[in-house]
């Protein structure tokens, strides 16, 4: 009985050891998950500290953007109004031309491409042009290059197409020439000059070729492969003469459209599937020819980013 009592306090004795080595056990468990627990609330509060600041740091940050980009867009649509009423607008000229369609869409608000419409005694000044760059880069050199050419046609009259092209080439030139970087900006430029009594067209171009229809042929005389600013190789512009006939149609158009990406193949306009669209459409009333251009650029265009100024003028001048 005796051995029995002292293999019973035994067992008990080792099981009271074994419960107290849980209990131990557990209770340094729970040290070790309330420490835990506290380093994970710490470093939430934390952490939340940190996304509010950061929050209110690029609140404050947006709203500073939002105020520029307000300021900005206010200014640009200022700049339009002021390019606005150096580019004539499309309806008035119908009082000078009132057969013709003249399509001007910037890439942004303002561009570098112009169009100059103006009648000085029995002749008529026509002008397609693109300067150098878009947006307000393109807005700011058309104000130079506009100036010049209406300063060079002050000087040297309507009596030679290609001679008021150099004369704006050297006012170009010279309002650039204050810089302290080597300025080559200017412009390309379809310029015409249309004799009213006596139906001949003066024509001059810079990069900006001229396409006229005659007989339900569309013709092409082609540019100076030069613009008009700073080149460097500067020569005379040719001079070129025309005798319209009644119903002839003048085309002048910049680059934006042949340059437009599109199509189901994302590829670019291209000059040639311009021509044949003028060629197409060369009898239809100027209304339904202005509207067909417009719908060709946006079929083409779909859903992709317009690439460029676009002005284009349809002309009938007898």
């Amino acid at each position: 009985m005796k051995q029995s009592a002292n293999i019973n306090s035994e067992y008990f004795s080792k099981k009271e050891h074994y419960l107290d080595g849980i209990n131990n056990s557990m209770t340094a468990t729970k040290l070790v998950q309330s420490i835990y627990d506290q380093k994970t609330n710490d470093y939430q509060a934390n952490l939340e500290y940190l996304v509010n600041a950061k929050t209110t740091e690029l609140s404050k940050a947006l709203t500073e953007i939002k105020s520029q980009t307000f300021e900005l867009t206010e200014s640009i649509s200022y700049a339009k109004r002021i390019q606005k009423a150096i580019i004539r607008n499309p309806s008035s000229i119908k009082d000078v031309l009132p057969e013709s369609f003249f399509i001007y869409k910037p890439k942004d608000i303002i561009g570098g491409d112009f169009y100059l419409v103006e009648k000085k005694e029995d002749k008529l000044i026509i002008a397609v042009a693109d300067c150098t760059g878009h947006g307000v880069p393109g807005a700011i050199i058309s104000v130079v290059c506009g100036n010049s050419l209406k300063r060079a046609i002050r000087k040297t009259g309507l009596f030679n197409a290609a001679r008021i092209l150099e004369q704006t080439r050297e006012y170009v030139i010279e309002t650039f020439e204050g810089s302290d970087e080597s300025i080559k900006d200017g412009m390309d430029i379809a310029l015409c000059i249309f004799d009213i009594k006596s139906g001949m067209l003066n024509y001059t171009g810079a990069n900006i070729s001229l396409h006229y229809t005659h007989n339900g042929i569309l013709n092409e005389i082609k540019a100076d492969k030069q613009p008009v600013g700073n080149h460097v190789i500067k020569l005379p512009f040719a001079n070129h003469l025309v005798q319209l006939q009644k119903d002839d149609m003048l085309y002048l158009f910049t680059d934006g459209l042949p340059d437009q990406f599109g199509g189901p193949k994302g590829k670019k306009f291209k000059y040639k599937q311009l021509r044949e669209l003028l060629h197409t459409m060369g009898n239809l009333p100027l209304s339904e020819q202005e509207e067909v251009i417009n719908q060709t650029f946006e079929n083409w265009k779909g859903d992709l980013m317009q690439v460029d100024d676009i002005c284009i003028a349809g002309i009938k001048l007898l």
